[in-house]
C-alpha cells in the first residue's frame, strides 16, 4: 500500500510541476486567446457584425490572465536570479576587502 501512495505522490508531483510550468501556462493562454479571437471573427461574420457576448469573450479574458500570470512568474524568476548574482558579487567584494585589510596590519 505504501508503494502505491509513493507512486501516486510522484505522479501528482510531476503533473503539478508540468501544469505549474510558466511555459505551459503561456502556451495555454496563447492558445485560448487565439481560439477566442478566431471565434469572435467567425461570430462577427456570421451575425453580420452584430453584438453577441458568448463564451469566446471569457476564453479571451482567461487566456490573457493566464499569460500575464505566467509572465509575472518568469519576471520574478529573473529578479531572483539577478539578486542572487548581486549577493554573490557583494560576498566576493567583502572577501577581497577582508583580505586586503588583513595584509595591511
Amino acid at each position: 500500500m505504501a508503494k502505491q501512495r509513493s507512486a501516486r505522490a510522484v505522479f501528482l508531483g510531476k503533473v503539478k510541476r508540468f501544469a505549474g510550468d510558466s511555459r505551459v501556462q503561456i502556451a495555454t493562454g496563447l492558445i485560448l486567446i487565439v481560439t477566442g479571437v478566431l471565434e469572435i471573427f467567425e461570430s462577427a461574420f456570421i451575425e453580420m457584425f452584430g453584438w453577441s457576448i458568448g463564451a469566446h469573450h471569457g476564453v479571451i479574458v482567461f487566456g490573457t490572465v493566464q499569460v500575464l500570470y505566467a509572465l509575472t512568474e518568469i519576471l520574478e524568476g529573473f529578479e531572483n536570479i539577478e539578486l542572487s548574482e548581486v549577493s554573490e558579487e557583494i560576498e566576493r567584494i567583502e572577501e577581497v576587502i577582508d583580505e586586503s585589510s588583513g595584509s595591511d596590519t
